[in-house]
């Protein structure tokens, strides 16, 4: 166990990935920042990916066992109990592409003190190739932006991208404004990743990708099962913003 406080903290939901799970604690273990904890949050696992966690005896890991309740609620377990100034979520079958990522992201989240940093994600695929998630380089450079102004430039240069783990968030703002995500729906990060973007006031961007997304057949999102389910939750996310602008 730490004995400092971090001012990192990785949060990993992990349910059966034991064929991913060493490559993504390695990627961590690599970090050159030092003060950072990684909270694994253990969502009902069966296979043997808690095990090949345990065995890297690494004492900046901390385990939390829940059972099966979600890929959101195993993130706002882990919001909770996170003790960084900051938190990064990392997916149990993804990695960090840079061991330098972390600290970079830090020391820029501090210089512009932001609510949100802003990074980027590449698409690994099975042969090895990789694609980039497009952010158009006028834009994406090191700096910080006000809300309106972050979310202007971005969508109007096509440059907003959704996933919840491209984004580095400073823990009190998420807790002080009560973002968390919603327990049972797919497509979570749709309804959350804009709900900090309108409730952050400052903004920063960290101009480079970061973050290695595994394209897997057997994902939550890539399969073709509970397709009424995925249409049913993003006409929930829609119902939810038409409420929330109607109410502002």
């Amino acid at each position: 166990m730490m004995t400092t406080k971090p001012k990192i903290s990785v949060i990993i939901p992990v349910y059966n990935v034991e064929e991913y799970i060493e490559k993504c604690i390695c990627s961590l273990i690599a970090q050159t920042i030092k003060e950072i904890e990684f909270l694994v949050i253990n969502d009902g696992s069966t296979d043997n990916s808690i095990n090949l966690i345990k065995s890297f005896q690494d004492s900046r890991i901390r385990i939390i066992n829940q059972e099966n309740l979600g890929l959101s609620e195993a993130r706002n377990t882990g919001i909770k109990k996170a003790r960084g100034r900051y938190v990064l979520f990392l997916d149990g079958d993804d990695y960090l592409i840079d061991d330098e990522s972390i600290l970079n992201m830090y020391n820029i989240a501090e210089k512009y003190k932001v609510d949100v940093l802003v990074g980027n994600a590449v698409k690994i695929y099975d042969d090895g190739k990789y694609e980039e998630f497009y952010r158009d380089s006028q834009i994406f450079i090191e700096r910080s932006m006000s809300s309106i102004e972050f979310l202007k430039t971005f969508i109007l240069k096509d440059s907003m991208q959704i996933p919840v783990w491209m984004n580095l968030y400073r823990k009190d703002f998420l807790v002080n404004n009560n973002l968390y995500f919603k327990k049972g729906i797919l497509h979570e990060d749709e309804l959350f990743t804009p709900q900090v973007f309108l409730k952050a006031k400052n903004i920063g961007i960290y101009p480079k990708s970061f973050y290695g997304y595994i394209q897997r057949s057997g994902s939550i999102m890539s399969s073709s099962k509970n397709k009424s389910k995925k249409i049913q939750d993003m006409f929930y996310i829609l119902q939810t913003y038409c409420w929330w602008c109607c109410k502002k």
